[in-house]
């Protein structure tokens, strides 16, 4: 990471799993960077991050029906989803495997989102799901009201502000 001003107390890593938490923040110390705050989506529930990086864990399929079963994890949990994504002041990134969120309505449409943004970047995005990402269908409202929730009316206004008050993206070098 190069030297900017964005510090370790400005970021924050949300994952819904203890063991996760655990494991990252053990990493993070060991990198010297341990005042990066890790923790669960109710742990950041009422706070606010310059940066937020979201781990959605799973990269398997074969645990989606496991985690809704017993309320884990981000999927199907729209609470969660909107807590989580909405903790970020300035970047938001999350780390996932878009083959598992394309299936669960809200993240379907994030995904699109940031698919029609040019905001993705990592694997080949998948194909829509079959039933087109959610269960009632009406995933154009949803992706309109992400959009609005997300970028605002006036899309350049958060980096506008961000010029004004002289900082800068950090960059992670990847």
């Amino acid at each position: 990471m190069r030297p900017s001003r964005c510090t370790q107390q400005q970021i924050g890593v949300i994952t819904p799993y203890n063991k996760q938490m655990l494991k990252l923040q053990r990493m993070l110390k060991g990198a010297n960077l341990g005042d990066v705050k890790v923790g669960s989506t109710e742990l950041f529930q009422g706070q606010e991050r310059r940066v937020i990086i979201i781990s959605t864990v799973r990269s398997s399929e074969d645990y989606i029906g496991f985690d809704r079963k017993h309320n884990l994890g981000f999927l199907d949990n729209p609470k969660r989803f909107n807590v989580a994504i909405t903790r970020a002041k300035a970047l938001l990134i999350i780390v996932g495997n878009p083959a598992v969120l394309k299936h669960d309505k809200h993240w379907g449409a994030l995904l699109r989102l940031a698919i029609d943004k040019g905001a993705y970047t990592g694997v080949p995005p998948p194909p829509d799901a079959p039933d087109g990402g959610g269960p009632d269908g009406d995933d154009d409202a949803l992706a309109d009201r992400l959009e609005q929730m997300l970028i605002g009316a006036e899309p350049q206004g958060a980096s506008e502000q961000m010029l004004q008050e002289n900082m800068e993206m950090p960059d992670f070098g990847v």
